[in-house]
């Protein structure tokens, strides 16, 4: 499905986040997401909804993650390193499209 151009663009601002739950409760509160209760809060949770709709699907939308520089310490690394491989495998016209800014 290609995302239509007026489709959302969420803002996640990682400033000032302290840990992955407070990722997942700020991706929740900002989308409004479809099925919150059942999303597992956790990596491939996260993927399963942005790449096949499953519980915690944002619906068509661009999901921009902003000041990343915030949260590169998570997992020693690993947090950021999986959205990253999570960018880079939604593919060009994915309904929903997800994009890592460093410091904005």
């Amino acid at each position: 499905m290609t995302p239509d151009t007026e489709s959302p663009v969420f803002v996640l601002d990682c400033d000032g986040l302290d840990d992955e739950k407070a990722f997942w409760q700020r991706y929740l509160q900002l989308t409004q997401a479809a099925d919150a209760e059942e999303f597992g809060r956790n990596l491939d949770a996260f993927w399963d909804a942005l790449s096949a709709q499953g519980p915690g699907y944002p619906g068509p939308c661009t999901l921009r993650v902003v000041n990343t520089e915030a949260i590169k310490h998570w997992r020693a690394g690993g947090f950021l390193m999986a959205l990253e491989d999570m960018a880079e495998e939604l593919p060009a016209g994915h309904e929903v499209q997800l994009e890592l800014v460093a410091a904005e």
